[in-house]
């Protein structure tokens, strides 16, 4: 049907919907973020498959950030000779 053709953009954005679902956020936002740049090349800014594809950049991006916000929290961890001292004050 060819890259443009509007049943292939579903189908780009059900394969970054199958990315999300794995875990591969960072690939799955890429796609949807491609997926919206040909729908609205193709079908226009106001379509409706372009609403929808504009609303899964969003939750794609949300994703991303939430996961990112985790590994940093995570990441940032008090030194164990800190965590002990912490430790003793509490008994």
């Amino acid at each position: 049907l060819g890259p443009e053709h509007p049943h292939t953009l579903i189908d780009r954005g059900n394969l970054a919907i199958s990315y999300r679902d794995v875990g591969r956020l960072q690939e799955a936002l890429e796609l949807h973020e491609r997926v919206l740049a040909d729908r609205e090349r193709v079908l226009g800014p106001d379509h409706p498959d372009t609403l929808i594809a504009r609303n899964n950049v969003a939750h794609a991006r949300s994703a991303v950030q939430a996961v990112q916000h985790l590994s940093t929290a995570t990441t940032t961890t008090v030194p164990s000779s800190e965590h002990h001292a912490e430790q003793e004050e509490k008994t």
